[in-house]
């Protein structure tokens, strides 16, 4: 069909009436982006989109909502536009829920929309659920499970997340000493890792075939699953 921007307008607006939340959105960009933009408009129907259902129009209207885009800051009123985002599985809107409410001292809805975020792959939330976790703000505190969204941030390259998944592992030695003397299948894992890949410590695979075997005879699985990778490969 021909470009008819009138026409398209008049189809959305007809479709946003019979509550389609996607093309209420559409319908918001449009009064954003035409000349001179109408923010109020589109700010009326991000709302109306995101209470149809649209995940990403609550994110969007939450944003619109904390800067006072179109209207007036409303930072408590973002956190409700987040929440239900987060809801609906729209995984940006969980990390920026949990920041409004932290900053509210609301630690503990925080810790929920965090956990949701990060379930859904928001790997920023998975580093700000560690840190909770680590204090024990508004969940139970839980280092070895802080240590784990740590990690798992940190496998995507957040640096801030690897420097607090290290330090709260400890040093190589002080890990190799929970292995061998305390027989703490997590150290042994953990330290076997380090020696095999050379991060914080100098590279010796033998040494790490030797504590994750260590870590096995204790049933940790994550050693047995180690020790199957370097039988696979001949390492050590």
């Amino acid at each position: 069909v021909l470009e008819d921007a009138t026409k398209a307008e008049a189809l959305f607006e007809k479709a946003c009436k019979a509550q389609n939340p996607f093309s209420c959105y559409n319908l918001a960009a449009i009064f954003e982006t035409q000349k001179p933009p109408n923010l109020e408009k589109a700010r009326s129907l991000l709302s109306k989109s995101c209470v149809y259902g649209s995940g990403r129009a609550c994110f969007t209207y939450g944003l619109w909502q904390e800067k006072g885009k179109g209207g007036s800051a409303d930072p408590i009123s973002s956190l409700q536009s987040y929440g239900k985002a987060c809801n609906l599985n729209y995984a940006p809107a969980c990390l920026n829920g949990g920041i409004i409410a932290y900053q509210n001292n609301s630690a503990e809805q925080a810790a929920a929309l965090y956990d949701k975020g990060c379930q859904l792959g928001e790997l920023g939330a998975c580093a700000s659920f560690g840190f909770l976790l680590e204090t024990g703000e508004g969940v139970a505190k839980n280092t070895s499970l802080a240590k784990q969204y740590y990690q798992q941030s940190c496998n995507a390259g957040d640096e801030k997340s690897c420097q607090r998944f290290v330090q709260l592992q400890g040093d190589t030695e002080s890990l190799q000493k929970e292995c061998t003397a305390d027989f703490n299948g997590d150290s042994c894992y953990d330290a076997a890792l380090r020696y095999e890949k050379g991060s914080y410590a100098i590279q010796n695979v033998d040494m790490a075939v030797k504590l994750v075997t260590i870590g096995c005879k204790q049933k940790h699985y994550r050693s047995c699953s180690k020790l199957a990778y370097y039988h696979l490969e001949g390492l050590g």
